[in-house]
């Protein structure tokens, strides 16, 4: 799973493991439910804030090396093509 999924699904699990324990010990009062909401409020302002500011750092992390790893190939095949230049100019002196 990527990190922000895992974020989100561990702010709603918790948010909705504390306020059932809430409800359950202490009863259905307005206080237990105000907690309550205000976890779910908090979980669901962190699924938005995630969601947003998380931009799939993975995938970031992976673009830019493809695009190093891609410019390293780039000057691989330039080093190689002058190398067989050369070698073509060396066979052709050695031919005559």
């Amino acid at each position: 799973m990527r990190t922000r999924n895992v974020v989100i699904l561990a702010s709603w699990i918790t948010a909705i493991v504390i306020s059932t324990v809430i409800i359950l010990k202490g009863g259905a009062t307005y206080a237990n439910i105000g907690i309550a909401l205000f976890l779910f409020f908090m979980a669901g302002g962190v699924s938005f804030a995630v969601g947003y500011s998380l931009h799939d750092t993975e995938e970031l992390k992976l673009s830019k090396e493809l695009s190093s790893l891609t410019s390293k190939l780039e000057e691989i095949e330039k080093k190689i093509n002058s190398i067989e230049g050369k070698v073509e100019k060396i066979e052709k002196f050695l031919e005559e």
